[in-house]
């Protein structure tokens, strides 16, 4: 196969059919609902005749289910363990998302001598703090791998500086459908309130922290203000803190994890969508 066919079916999916593909996707997770930008890979190229497998190396949370894996029956796709139960030799693209999964995958295809095209994206953790711990992770994943698709020119860049060949190397980002968050323009008084969201993990390097810190300061001049955080992690409760320590309970909500579906209606409902970010201590 050709890498130009490679590298014209996964960056977008909509280029006319040459022929129907076996392509595996491989997950460090599955199912994971912050992973909708997975999800929309996955459903395009099922509309595009392609046939879709999923292997996860950790099977997650029942929870997690949204309309595209019940839509596309995605659980009847997907396999778990630490080894993919699949012939490798069947398929025509191994598609890894994250380069630690990619890694995997390598020593697996190289076990069972496998052809097919090792694809694999670089998004964020897996290219900053994991080269942090260890900057040799993907010395042999560069070396051997088919195609590289980090979501920005900056990974780019950081790939090719690690000995990735150039020509293997191709920004791709994330698959959101933005047709789903149109803006609408709004008939506001001043007497209004003003409805912020944020949607995130919640995590240092999200930024989420300074926005409430500086909330704080836009309150004592605008109580006509609410920001709604939607999202989970490690944080919660510290930021929780924060606001109580504040005095903003009035002025905060934490919704939590929610569905996609429930996102589009947030930014539909929202004044201003706020997506701050922070280098964290942990680079």
């Amino acid at each position: 196969m050709k890498l130009s066919l490679l590298t014209g079916l996964l960056l977008c999916a909509y280029m006319p059919t040459v022929h129907a593909l076996n392509i595996l996707f491989v997950v460090d997770f599955f199912p994971k609902r912050t992973e909708t930008f997975i999800l929309n890979q996955i459903a395009r190229l099922i509309n595009r005749g392609h046939t879709i497998w999923i292997h996860s190396y950790h099977q997650g949370k029942s929870s997690e289910l949204c309309s595209i894996i019940k839509d596309y029956n995605l659980l009847e796709r997907a396999s778990y363990g630490t080894v993919c139960p699949h012939a490798l030799s069947t398929f025509d693209i191994l598609y890894c998302q994250f380069g630690m999964v990619g890694t995997k995958m390598l020593r697996q295809k190289k076990q069972e001598e496998c052809d097919a095209k090792l694809v694999t994206c670089f998004r964020g953790y897996d290219i900053t703090c994991q080269l942090q711990k260890n900057p040799h992770s993907y010395t042999t994943l560069l070396a051997e791998g088919d195609l590289f698709l980090p979501v920005c020119d900056c990974f780019a860049q950081k790939l090719i500086s690690l000995g990735a060949d150039p020509q293997k190397v191709i920004v791709h980002h994330s698959a959101i459908d933005c047709s789903m968050f149109c803006y609408k323009e709004k008939d506001c008084q001043d007497s209004d309130k003003v409805n912020m969201v944020s949607v995130s993990r919640l995590i240092e390097k999200k930024g989420i922290e300074d926005v409430i810190r500086a909330l704080a300061l836009v309150t004592k001049q605008c109580t006509n203000i609410h920001y709604t955080i939607v999202g989970d992690g490690a944080l919660r409760k510290k930021l929780e803190q924060l606001v109580h320590s504040l005095g903003l309970r009035d002025y905060v909500t934490f919704l939590g994890s929610v569905s996609h579906e429930k996102v589009v209606s947030l930014f539909e409902f929202a004044d201003i969508a706020i997506l701050p970010s922070k280098k964290a201590r942990g680079g």
